[in-house]
């Protein structure tokens, strides 16, 4: 069982002033987390994507609450895109991404694939592999 962490940053004029301000939530996860990363679109609420040690993708937002700009976590979805025995060694969004695309994620394996995952619509609810589900890019060893 991991934990992802949401704290306030304290931030000010100098290194050694910078500080955790505040814990403000802490969520459970099933198992362990090897990457996150913020969705480079500029939305409304900024959402991450998070990738599992068991083959699966989490996406959360971040919404701002209350009039003092305070943070939460929200759990938007979680798919099983892989097998329970693959590790999703990294993710990462595609980098030119923008609203009018559908979200499209990068995620390496630990079965030596590289997968792109697109995401149906914006809510996330479904995805879909591209390249017809093979990987983009396998690696093999030689004496494979």
């Amino acid at each position: 069982m991991s934990k992802l962490l949401l704290q306030d940053f304290g931030f000010a004029q100098t290194e050694s002033d910078f500080a955790f301000r505040t814990l403000l939530k802490i969520v459970s996860y099933p198992s362990a987390i090897p990457d996150l990363h913020f969705c480079p679109v500029k939305l409304q609420i900024p959402i991450f994507a998070v990738a599992s040690s068991t083959g699966a993708v989490s996406i959360y937002d971040v919404p701002s609450s209350g009039e003092n700009g305070d943070y939460t976590m929200r759990h938007i979805s979680t798919h099983q895109i892989l097998d329970t025995d693959t590790l999703i060694l990294s993710l990462t969004w595609y980098p030119k991404l923008e609203t009018r695309h559908l979200p499209l994620l990068i995620v390496t394996t630990s079965k030596g694939g590289a997968h792109l995952v697109r995401f149906t619509s914006w809510d996330f609810s479904a995805y879909e592999f591209m390249n017809e589900n093979a990987a983009i890019v396998q690696h093999k060893l030689m004496d494979e």
